[in-house]
């Protein structure tokens, strides 16, 4: 006979917090000239690899979803640092600022160590291609 599960049987023990931002076109976002864009883009993935090279971030990246879908990424920013550390990082991002961008931050905790596994292997496309 097999023993039923409780909520202390499954819920674990030792549980990590983080700040997660999903990044949004809005809707009304106006298009930005091709090499402009260029540009802004150069600075919004040096300005999210330079958060995470400072220890602020866990892992930041896009969504797999096409072009011209509204939901464009995601960043996760350490659960020690305030609502307020996280707004002043993401409002510094080039495309959030130019309105391109919107961050939704959302807590978010996950069991300790979560971050400790490696993902899948992907290569990026090389640009235009």
């Amino acid at each position: 006979m097999t023993q039923e599960l409780t909520l202390a049987d499954v819920i674990p023990k030792q549980l990590e917090s983080f700040h997660v931002v999903f990044l949004r076109r809005p809707a009304a976002a106006p298009e930005v000239p091709g090499e402009e864009a260029e540009r802004l883009q150069i600075a919004h993935l040096a300005h999210l690899n330079r958060l995470r090279e400072d220890g602020l971030t866990m892992a930041h990246g896009p969504f797999q979803a096409g072009p011209d879908a509204p939901l464009r990424g995601l960043v996760i920013f350490r659960g020690d640092l305030s609502r307020e550390e996280v707004e002043a990082a993401m409002a510094a991002d080039p495309w959030v600022g130019r309105g391109q961008l919107e961050a939704e931050i959302v807590g978010w905790i996950s069991p300790a160590g979560s971050f400790s596994r490696p993902g899948a292997p992907f290569v990026m496309p090389a640009p235009g291609g």
